[in-house]
Order: structure tokens, then C-alpha cells, then sequence
């Protein structure tokens, strides 16, 4: 209900809060006037004037609640911001297990934040108490009213009617005298036998609805399993629904019932038959399989009514329908076929009376009484009465179908009344979840409840929050109350209640030509919820601005536009807005402020995104002449300020900048942006992408020679500035993305027509001295081959200007410092021996080629065994000694052939194909120039390549062979000369 000040309650209210249970203060009397205070107040309340009175009184908007007295010297506030228990335990419990079972007056609060303010937007539900505040008395009544009217005669505990379907059903082998054995599903030729043989026996040939009844005389069933059917089946199911509470009832078949279509609506008087039994209380219609539309059945009591429709499954199941003696039973035509059904009576059993109806007319009178004193409080007292009441139902439904036709026994009694009396009288009816929170002491020594909650020793604080409010047609799983409004407060209460899901539905139906304090309410709650709900809905903001469009309301735009979340692009946002449509509505004026807000909440990147992409003929669309002058001056300004704090570019902004040359041209391009976004750092892959794009724009924007100076201005620029990245890079020794970049900047660089600066770019890879520390990056399977591709792609040579110099330092490098000089194996050949070591020495040496051995024959013998197993590496042969008497003369050569040495063809190998990646021999050949020959002499073993800057060659002379001569000294080799001399 809504809130009001003290003792005014024809004003307007000051929260129009939809089921807020107002909570008056104290009668004037028993506060004496006193005159304004300036002291602070507690956060979340406000000071207020009343004229009526000629005084101030307090508001605390949370509640919201109103009082003469100053918060400070309030005893409700005192008493609720006061002291607190030394320990206290929050726990949330439900509504049953704290025993709530009388009706609760419920009514809106927000929740404190911890300090102290009020949570924005978040509304509770609140029970108050008699303790509250007087006007509370009043409420608490009506609650006691209600709960004493719904607890006489509101405790039936079945049902009045019921209905059920099973495809299981046995075939009760139905046997008519006259005819025989019927068959399931009824066919047309037994329908006309049953129709002759009634017609024949009662001289009926068109009856009432087109009903033929035969009399359970002429009615056998003869499959025992139709019985067993009966008694386990359907008697049970009836028994618990109608009369659970009495002793076993009986079934006694009372006719054959054959329904054709009719437009007539038979209406059946159960309590009025002339063959009723003493003990009968409900009749049952099982109705056979057979193929019919319509004749749904509509049951009433109490002015409440069922209606149901078992034609859907009838070909090929067994239905039944039961209801009691009293209930008023209206049979709708059969629209098409035929309808077969047997009629039972049911009676009750021997022990205990007879079930019956409880009779509701004098409890719906007084039901209907309090519900028009209600109404007429809510009209002209409306502090005095609760605008929404919740009653606890008997039992708890878990079930995420809920629905009214679910509810068990006692509570479906009191709800089927209570919904035809709402309907009525202009309430509303509906099914409710209800949260019990409380707040106090524990017991945590206590044994736990089935939920694992402890009891609670104390309870100081408890709130009731009802979740949710659905009109019948579904609850979420908790414990669930009736509740009832009135009608025209339908739309406040489910506000209140469902909150943001009710408001959304409602909002798509809201009138976008005229405004209503309905309407309001709604787009109120929705917009409110835009600041708060996560995701972000983007439909809701698209109704709203079209909602504000509609309504004329520039107010109610820039709040739908201020509610813009960070997340997503600025022009979506804008797009959803409906943003040139409100600046034809509203002038660019009145909406310029919220697009510069959303500008800022989307972040600089997103606004640059959009004034690129702004286009200025739909700007043309809305404005014109000195107006459109000043809406261009504003977008350039907005786009000089989005570039001057422009912290970094991507790839995917190429296109923008791209489509910007083509509106705007090139000037504005190199005059406006340019400056901007060469500051900017770390850009390569926007400037790799935006120079291939400007590039292909040259053809069709040079239309003058200023033009394309500024193009090839544009185009070194923007190199510049890759180099300059480039150069940052290969100094980070990343060189795994140097090397993808480099291949990446000479394609650009050949794409744009710019050799010129590829030569740069080559050489900011290569080291000064091109030593062995380049030999890491030149064998990087990234570095040659990609950029020998990339000239292979552009159709350019290795040998063409400015490449040759670039590979011709990377051929020398390699064979210096990777292929490197023949040596031959180095090895011993004895290395037990000190006769031999002379031997070994000489294997071992690098520079010595050849070696003589004179002495006796004996010793030079010894040192041929030890040759003869390196047969490989050494060749010898002996002479004689004509100086020495019996002297011998053992000359020794290594071998000089690289291609009998393994590791050398290995690194032969490799070398070989570390050229192929160049290019073939000949390719090879015209890079190297006059150094060709050293490259094939270092192949061959013969000669070492010494790579040098200037380009001079190695000498081509033949290697020097250096010659050790020993002699034997007391039973030693010792080398007594050495020579060189030169191979020819």
C-alpha cells in the first residue's frame, strides 16, 4: 500500500511503492509541537513539511516509514539501531519450519549497504508487527479477520472433482443383451446397434444432447480384469482426490452412456436421480476408448469451475471424470464421432457418514463482506488497511511445475473459493514464494533440522520476502502463500514481487503513442533495473528509447542513454539508442550531452571507432545549413580529442582509417590524423595492414601532383615508423619474431614500391663484423627461406639490387664459420709405445704433412706395423740408407683427400644445402661475382673461405706442405729439422 506523511492520507504519497505496508507514527498529541531541528539525520531519511498541520515530520525511505519525532529520538529507531546481542547468528529458514501459518502483512524495505546507506533499487518484503507502530493495530486485525474466516469450513480435505487418464487400462469386455460383445475402440456399426436398441426399448428415437442411456441391467462386463481395474485403479485415485479421510468407498454401475454430436449442452442434476442410494455422494463417468472431438466437461461449486477436455487422448485410452453430489455438471456437445462411456455411482463404505459437501454460502458471504470493507479502506483510509495480504498454505510445493489444478486437498479448497471470489470483486489471486529471514542468536550446540540449519534461541529481527507472484500458471520451488490485491494494484504488486522479469514482460506492450501512470510505472523499473541488471539487456534500452521517442520525452532518453554499459562497441550502443531518430526528435542540443557520456563510459578506442566510421550524409539527414556546420566542427573536435589520447592501434582499425581517406580525402587524413597516430607505439600491425590498404587507394585518390606527394609522404611515414619498431625489436634478441617480421616488412616494402628501403631494413639484421655470432640467425629456418620466398612470390631475384649484398655477406659468414677449413682426422696411432711417440706426435700435428724416419731397418719395421692399421689416414713406403750401413729411410704421408673423411662430407653436406635455400649453383655464382671460385675451392676441402667486407679474394695459391725429418737418438725418434716446401 502506499506510503503517505502522518494523518494526511488523501495526499499524494511520497513512495509509490506497490504493496508497501504503511507504518504511521505516534497521534500528534503525544508529541508537542517543537520547532524545526538542524541536526543531522541518519542516512536514507529525509526531512519533510506538512501544510495540512503546519509541521515537519521524518521520512526513512528505506522502509519506508514516517515519523513526528526526529530519528534520534524515535523509540522505534532507537530500539532498532541500539545495542545488539553479543553474538549474533543470521540464518535464513523457511516459512514452515518456523511454525508461520496465519496471514502476514507484507510491505517494501531496502536493504542497508554495511554503511548504513540504502542498497539502491533492492526492494524486500517485510512483515510488520503490532509493535511496529499504531497503525499496525489496524493491519494485524485485518490478518486475524482473514485467518479466523479461512479456518471455518475451509478444512474439506478432498477435492470437489477430479479428472484423470491412464493408457493401461484393461478392456472391461463389454456385453450388451441384444447385442453382444462391443469392440474398443467403438466402431460406427456398434454405435448404430446400441442407438436401435435404446430407441427400440424406450420409443426414444431422438433423445435430449443426443445422449443414449441404456440401464446397467442390459450392461454386463465380462473380463474379470475390468474389476480389478476398477477396485485398484480408478477407485483409488478417486477415493484419495474426493474422500480421503472416510472409509473405502464402492463403485455401482449405473448405465451406458452414448454421446453423438449435438449442439445442444446436456446438463446433469446427479443429486436429483430417482434411483439414488442412501449412502451415494459423487458420480464417475469412465469413458471407453472411441474417436470423438469436443464434449468437454465442465464442473462448478461455489462459484468456482473445472473444466476438462479429454477428447485429446480418447482413441486409445480409458478416462475418468468423478464429482459430488451438489456439484453442478455442464456436458458440452460432441463436435464430431461418437462418445462411449459407463456411469458408476459412488457410495460410501460402512463405517462413519457419508461424505458430502461443505456448504460455502454463508462463509463466501462473509468472505465477500470483508473483501468490499477491504476495498472500500483501500479507497478512503488507505493507511489503515494492508495493500497486499500473503496466507500460508497447508503444505510446501516443490515442484518447478507448480500450478492451482497441482495444489493438494485443503489448500486447493480454500484457493478455488477464494480465486472466484477475487475474480468477483475486482482482487487479484495469486500464488506466491515466501522467504522467512531471520536474524538473531543460535544455537549452534543444538541438533540441526533436516536442512542443516541450527534453532534459533532469539530471534530480534525477521523479514518476510515474497519472490515471486504468478496468476496460476507456474511457481519456482519454495514455500508458497496465496496472495491477494486488489485488482487495479495488479501492476504494483507484481512490480514488487517479480520484480524486473514481470516489468519486461509488460514493457514490450507499452504504448508508444500515449503516456499512463501504469505506463510510467513500468518503464520506471525497467530503466531503474538497466543500472544494475548483468547482462546488460540491449532490447529493454531499444524499447525504452523508442518508448521516450514516442512520448516526447527527452528526459526519459538521456536516462535510457546514460544507462549505456562499457561492454560492446559505441555505435551498437548508439544503434539501440536510436540516436538520429531522437536527434530529429529532441535537436542534436538536447541529446549531445548523453552521446558525449557514452563516448566516455564506451572508452577512447570505441569512440575513435565510432567518429571514424561517422558518416556525414546521415548527419545531413537530420540537420542542415549553419546547425549542420556546427554538428561536423563537433564531431572533428570529438575526433581530435579520441586521437590525442590514443594509447595503441590494431589490426582490425586499418579498415577505419582506410574508409576515413575515401570520405574525407587525403589532406584531412595527413593533416588531422596523421600527426596523432604516428605517436603512437608498438602499432606494426596496424601500419603493415593500413599501407597496403593505402596503397591500393592511390590509384583512384591522386588526382593531383599535391596528392600524391602526400600519398608517398604517408607511405615513408608510415615505414619510418615500422623501421623504427623494427629496430626496437632486433635489439630485444627476439630474433624467432624478427625474423618473421623482416620477411613480413621487405614483402611490404615491394608491395608498396619502396626498395629503397629495403636495403635499410635488410641491414639492421646483419651485424658489423659478421662474425660467428650472426651464424644463430642466418641457420634460423625463419630468416633466409621466408625472405628468399617473398622474392619468389614478388618475381624477384636474389641477385637483384638491394639483395645481393644482403646474401652475398650471408653465403660468406656461413662458409667461414660453419663450413670452415679441411684438417683432416688428427689421430694416434700407437699411444703405448715410447719408440712411437715421435709417430703420434707427428698424426696429431695440423701443420705437418709429411714425415721422414731414418734409422735401422729394425726400427723403422716397428714403425710399419703400427701404420699398416691406419691405412685410411697415412700412406708410407721405405727406402734404403746408402750413407748408413743397414740404415733404412721410412717416409710417411698423410692423406689430404677431404671426400675420405666423414665429418667433412657431413659439413659438406649441409653447406650445400644451406646455398640450395639461395638459390642453385648458378644463382650462387652471380652473387658471389669474382669470389665464385673461393666458394667451390672451400666445397672441395681445398681452401678456406675467409669472408671479407670489402670484397677481396683469398690467395689461390696451393697449401704448404710442411716435412718433419727424425732421427733415432739412443732408441728414440726425435725431429731434428723441419721444412717446407710447396705441392705443385
Amino acid at each position: 500500500m502506499n506510503s503517505g506523511h502522518p494523518k494526511s492520507p488523501r495526499r499524494a504519497p511520497i513512495h509509490d511503492v506497490p504493496g508497501a505496508a504503511y507504518i504511521s507514527p505516534k497521534v500528534a498529541h503525544n508529541h508537542p509541537h517543537s520547532p524545526p531541528t538542524t541536526e543531522a539525520l541518519p542516512p536514507g531519511w529525509v526531512k519533510q513539511y506538512d501544510p495540512v498541520s503546519q509541521r515537519h515530520f521524518y521520512v526513512d525511505t528505506a522502509v519506508p516509514r514516517s515519523t513526528w519525532s526526529h530519528p534520534y529520538k524515535d523509540e522505534q529507531y532507537l530500539r532498532e539501531h541500539g545495542g545488539r546481542p553479543e553474538k549474533q547468528n543470521i540464518r535464513r529458514h523457511s516459512s514452515a519450519s518456523q511454525g508461520i501459518a496465519s496471514p502476514v502483512i507484507v510491505g517494501p524495505q531496502r536493504e542497508r549497504c554495511a554503511n548504513g546507506e540504502p542498497a539502491k533499487k533492492r526492494l524486500k518484503v517485510t512483515s510488520t508487527s503490532p509493535k511496529s507502530a499504531p497503525a499496525a493495530f489496524a493491519h494485524d486485525d485485518f490478518t486475524r479477520e482473514l485467518e479466523l474466516l479461512l479456518r471455518r469450513d475451509f478444512s474439506f480435505p478432498g477435492k470437489y472433482c477430479h479428472a484423470a487418464t491412464t493408457a493401461s487400462a484393461a478392456n472391461p469386455g463389454l456385453n450388451v443383451k441384444g447385442i453382444g460383445i462391443l469392440g474398443l475402440p467403438l466402431s460406427e456399426r456398434d454405435a448404430k446397434l446400441v442407438q436401435s436398441l435404446i430407441a427400440a426399448s424406450t420409443n426414444v428415437q431422438h433423445p435430449v444432447g443426443n445422449v443414449w442411456e441404456l440401464d446397467s441391467s442390459s450392461v454386463e462386463c465380462s473380463n474379470p480384469a475390468w474389476s480389478t481395474y476398477l477396485e485398484e485403479i480408478v477407485l483409488k485415485d478417486i477415493w484419495k482426490k474426493l474422500a480421503p479421510h472416510c472409509s473405502r468407498p464402492r463403485l455401482v454401475l449405473q448405465s451406458l452412456l452414448l454421446w453423438e454430436a449435438s449442439s445442444d449442452i446436456l446438463e446433469y442434476e446427479c443429486t436429483e436421480s430417482p434411483k439414488r442410494m442412501t449412502d451415494e455422494f459423487a458420480t464417475i463417468h469412465v469413458i471407453l476408448p472411441s474417436f470423438y472431438t469436443g464434449g468437454h466437461v465442465q464442473l462448478s461449486f461455489s462459484g468456482s469451475s473445472e473444466n476438462y477436455d479429454l477428447s485429446a487422448t480418447s482413441s486409445f485410452s480409458t478416462s475418468l471424470v468423478a464429482w459430488y453430489h451438489g456439484v453442478d455438471c455442464l456436458i458440452k456437445p460432441v463436435e464430431s464421432g461418437r462418445r462411449l462411456a459407463l456411469s458408476y455411482r459412488l457410495v460410501g463404505g460402512d463405517e462413519g457418514p457419508r461424505p458430502s459437501l461443505p456448504s460455502m454460502t454463508e462463509k463466501l458471504h462473509e468472505l465477500r463482506r470483508f473483501f468490499r470493507k477491504w476495498s472500500d479502506i483501500q479507497e478512503y483510509e488507505p493507511d489503515a488497511a494492508p495493500s497486499i495480504i500473503a496466507y500460508p498454505l497447508l503444505h510446501e510445493y516443490r515442484d518447478n511445475d507448480l500450478r492451482a489444478d497441482t495444489l493438494k486437498l485443503e489448500d486447493r479448497h480454500k484457493v478455488i473459493h477464494l480465486k472466484g471470489l477475487s475474480d468477483e470483486l475486482g482482487f487479484q489471486l495469486g500464488l506466491a514464494t515466501l522467504d522467512d529471514h531471520l536474524i538473531g542468536t543460535a544455537d549452534e550446540s543444538s541438533n540441526r533440522d533436516g536442512q542443516g540449519r541450527p534453532r534459533m534461541l532469539r530471534v530480534n529481527t525477521r523479514r518476510l520476502t515474497i519472490k515471486e507472484v504468478f496468476d496460476f500458471d507456474g511457481v519456482p520451488p519454495s514455500r508458497t502463500v496465496v496472495v491477494l490485491f486488489e485488482r487495479r494494484r495488479t501492476v504494483e504488486a507484481l512490480l514488487h514481487t517479480r520484480r524486473t522479469s514481470y516489468a519486461l514482460e509488460r514493457l514490450y506492450n507499452v504504448d508508444r503513442r500515449r503516456t499512463s501512470p501504469v505506463d510510467r510505472k513500468i518503464v520506471a523499473y525497467v530503466l531503474a533495473s538497466l543500472y544494475r541488471q548483468q547482462p546488460y539487456n540491449f532490447s529493454a534500452q531499444t524499447a525504452l528509447a523508442e518508448i521516450a521517442i514516442g512520448w516526447n520525452d527527452v528526459k526519459l532518453w538521456n536516462e535510457t542513454a546514460r544507462s549505456t554499459c562499457p561492454h560492446g562497441s559505441l555505435i551498437s550502443a548508439l544503434d539501440s539508442l536510436k540516436w538520429l531518430d531522437a536527434w530529429k526528435q529532441f535537436s542534436f542540443e538536447g541529446v549531445r550531452e548523453s552521446i558525449e557520456y557514452c563516448c566516455e563510459k564506451k572508452g577512447i578506442q570505441k569512440c575513435l571507432d565510432f567518429f571514424l566510421e561517422a558518416d556525414p550524409d546521415a548527419f545531413m539527414s537530420v540537420e542542415t545549413g549553419p546547425t549542420l556546420d556546427a554538428v561536423l566542427h563537433w564531431s572533428s573536435e570529438q575526433l581530435r580529442k579520441a586521437l590525442d589520447t590514443m594509447q595503441h592501434l590494431e589490426r582490425g582499425q586499418a579498415p577505419l582509417f582506410t574508409a576515413l581517406i575515401r570520405r574525407k580525402g587525403i589532406q584531412f587524413f595527413w593533416h588531422v590524423v596523421m600527426p596523432s597516430i604516428t605517436r603512437v607505439p608498438n602499432a606494426y600491425e596496424f601500419w603493415a595492414e593500413f599501407l597496403r590498404s593505402v596503397y591500393s587507394l592511390r590509384p583512384e585518390h591522386t588526382h593531383n601532383e599535391e596528392d600524391a606527394r602526400t600519398f608517398n609522404s604517408l607511405s615513408d611515414e608510415g615505414l619510418d615508423t615500422i623501421i623504427s619498431d623494427f629496430s626496437l625489436l632486433v635489439r630485444s634478441g627476439e630474433i624467432a619474431t624478427r625474423n618473421r617480421r623482416l620477411s613480413e616488412i621487405i614483402d611490404l616494402c615491394i608491395s608498396t614500391r619502396r626498395l629503397d628501403m629495403c636495403r635499410r631494413v635488410l641491414y639492421l639484421t646483419v651485424p658489423r663484423d659478421q662474425g660467428v655470432d650472426w651464424v644463430q640467425d642466418i641457420v634460423s629456418p625463419l630468416y633466409v627461406p621466408n625472405l628468399r620466398r617473398v622474392l619468389h612470390d614478388h618475381s624477384i631475384e636474389v641477385y637483384h639490387k638491394p639483395f645481393t649484398d644482403f646474401f652475398r655477406a650471408v653465403i660468406g659468414c656461413y662458409l667461414q664459420h660453419v663450413l670452415g677449413p679441411f684438417s683432416g682426422e688428427l689421430r694416434r696411432i700407437c699411444g703405448s709405445c715410447n719408440v712411437c711417440s715421435a709417430l703420434d706426435d707427428f698424426m696429431v700435428s695440423p701443420k705437418l704433412t709429411q714425415a721422414h724416419f731414418v734409422g735401422a731397418r729394425t726400427h723403422t719395421t716397428h714403425l710399419q706395423t703400427h701404420l699398416m692399421s691406419a691405412a685410411d689416414v697415412v700412406s708410407f713406403f721405405s727406402i734404403a740408407d746408402t750413407a748408413v750401413v743397414g740404415g733404412n729411410v721410412l717416409i710417411v704421408n698423410k692423406n689430404q683427400d677431404p671426400e675420405a673423411d666423414p665429418q667433412w662430407r657431413s659439413r659438406k653436406k649441409r653447406a650445400v644445402e644451406f646455398l640450395l635455400t639461395i638459390g642453385e649453383m648458378p644463382i650462387i655464382d652471380r652473387i658471389m661475382g669474382t669470389r665464385y671460385n673461393d666458394v667451390l675451392l672451400a666445397l672441395d676441402g681445398k681452401a678456406h673461405f675467409i669472408h671479407l667486407e670489402d670484397g677481396s679474394r683469398t690467395s689461390n695459391s696451393s697449401p704448404t706442405r710442411r716435412l718433419a725429418i727424425h732421427q733415432l737418438v739412443q732408441g728414440r725418434w726425435v725431429a731434428t729439422s723441419l721444412a717446407d716446401e710447396h705441392s705443385s
